[in-house]
């Protein structure tokens, strides 16, 4: 009987375990000012998760501007700059339906910037 269990608790493991995907990295997540000095405040992290059923779930650009803005958050910061970005995926099969879930997440360092007041040539 416990082996009965082991098994179908290894197999309910297996089938929700995900995988985990360096989707690569970035320079900055906005546009900085052409007169702005920009100064790193911390490392900061972000995520976003969406799930759907029986369709595969995609990143969408509300998905990143949400993990990017979470992580700028986390620091008071402006914008974040030479971050990283990864992608988990996982399925939740049933009976007949599967649950397929995305994880976006970014790390990187947060920065602020403020308007320069040098002349530019």
């Amino acid at each position: 009987m416990k082996v009965k269990g082991f098994c179908a608790a290894a197999a309910v493991f297996i089938a929700v375990t995900g995988c985990t995907q360096f989707t690569g990295y970035k320079a900055s997540s906005h546009i900085g000012y052409p007169n702005a000095n920009v100064t790193p405040i911390g490392p900061g992290t972000g995520s976003a998760t969406k799930c759907t059923v029986m369709l595969p779930a995609l990143i969408s650009s509300a998905m990143q501007e949400e993990a990017i803005s979470q992580a700028v958050a986390s620091r008071r910061g402006a914008l974040l700059i030479d971050f990283a970005e990864f992608r988990t995926d996982w399925t939740i099969p049933l009976l007949y339906l599967n649950i397929n879930c995305v994880k976006y997440s970014v790390e990187g360092t947060v920065a602020k910037q403020e308007i320069g007041l040098q002349k530019l040539k």
